[in-house]
């Protein structure tokens, strides 16, 4: 029974310790903080933003206001078609926030996947793999998703396997070491 109360207690010092340590920073870190929070949530709430607050259909033309400047319909104008540019930027927000997220899942399956077997299998699946790995890391990783997105094509899937593919080898060589060790 102590073991556990020991460990709670252990945890619960390692939470306060962490709070401690991270409320004691800057101010530019809780403000680069209070950016990131705000940026998930308009993403995150982009549609009823769009709809309830400013009542704008990203996608709606209207070409008899195209180049209109910044007035309370549109608060940072219009673009060439007459689209709210406030609201195309917002649906952005939730398109970038959506591939950042699924790319980085995709990479971590598939990076822990590859680090377990080379890991595991230290032969030649192994040796492989980490090749691989040292061969794609030598490589910049833009120059490698620039040709993925080229051979997958214009869609959101594409751009997310071709992100997830400069993600792969990190995951890798980190799982790699875990099994060794």
């Amino acid at each position: 029974m102590s073991g556990k109360m020991e460990a709670s207690s252990k945890s619960k010092l390692q939470k306060q310790l962490f709070l401690k340590m991270f409320f004691s920073r800057g101010l530019i870190v809780k403000i680069s903080l209070a950016i990131a929070i705000i940026f998930v949530v308009v993403a995150l709430l982009a549609d009823p933003i769009n709809t309830f607050l400013l009542h704008q259909n990203p996608l709606e033309t209207d070409l008899s206001n195209t180049f209109a400047g910044v007035s309370t319909g549109h608060l940072l104008g219009t673009d060439a078609y007459g689209r709210d540019i406030l609201a195309r930027i917002i649906s952005g927000a939730q398109m970038s926030l959506v591939c950042s997220v699924f790319s980085c899942i995709l990479g971590a399956v598939i990076g822990i996947f590859l680090g377990l077997i080379a890991g595991y299998f230290e032969g030649i699946a192994g040796a492989v793999i980490m090749r691989y790995v040292d061969i794609q890391m030598s490589i910049p990783s833009m120059i490698f998703i620039i040709v993925i997105s080229l051979i997958t094509g214009n869609s959101l899937f594409g751009v997310i396997l071709a992100l997830s593919f400069g993600l792969i080898p990190n995951f890798t060589r980190v799982m790699y070491s875990l099994v060794l060790s």
